[in-house]
């Protein structure tokens, strides 16, 4: 039996401004956080990006924005598992991120969309998932986890999957629209 998963039970869709400006750094707009149905507990201080499927709540990460000393991504579910794609939903090139705010900023471009891997682990049995959409699998995770990044992609083209890498200096949050448009444009024709 797997257990429950829940928001916080004071969740509201309105952000403070501290949370707006978090989000600012990374140049997430008001349409990034709708399309992302970006919610706000204040009890927890918490920035909450809830994973929806048809079927319901998949897992939610929460960042926090408090003061204190506590960590700064709390989540709940199996996320390992999950896939939670955003972005252009007809787009045939996914990009795999480690995060959901490099997810976010990757989908700003029309040509892709991206999935977040809540870490820098991707198993085989999700790739095979990718593989049913996809045509092409973009790995773009952090410099330091670059040998597993080539490790995966190696893995996936031995299955007969157009998996390849992007590799940069920093992850993908770290990059504007347009140098990630870039990077994207000299990996890849859409």
């Amino acid at each position: 039996m797997s257990k429950t998963i829940t928001l916080p039970s004071d969740v509201d869709e309105q952000l403070p401004p501290r949370a707006r400006q978090w989000l600012s750094n990374y140049a997430l707009t008001q349409q990034d956080i709708t399309n992302n149905t970006l919610l706000w507990s204040e009890y927890y201080q918490r920035l909450i990006f809830p994973y929806l499927s048809p079927d319901g709540l998949l897992g939610w990460q929460g960042r926090y924005l408090g003061s204190g000393e506590k960590a700064k991504w709390f989540s709940q579910g199996d996320l390992k598992n999950v896939i939670h794609v955003v972005g252009n939903k007809l787009a045939k090139v996914v990009v795999l991120t480690e995060d959901i705010i490099s997810a976010i900023k990757v989908a700003h471009n029309p040509h892709v969309c991206a999935m977040p891997l809540f870490g820098s682990h991707v198993s085989m049995s999700r790739m095979l998932q990718l593989k049913k959409k996809y045509g092409t699998i973009f790995i773009w995770l952090d410099k330091d986890v670059q040998t597993k990044a080539v490790k995966y992609a190696a893995n996936g083209r031995v299955l007969g999957m157009d998996v390849r890498n992007i590799i940069t200096d920093n992850d993908p949050k770290s990059y504007t629209d347009s140098q990630i448009e870039e990077i994207l444009h000299g990996t890849t024709t859409y």
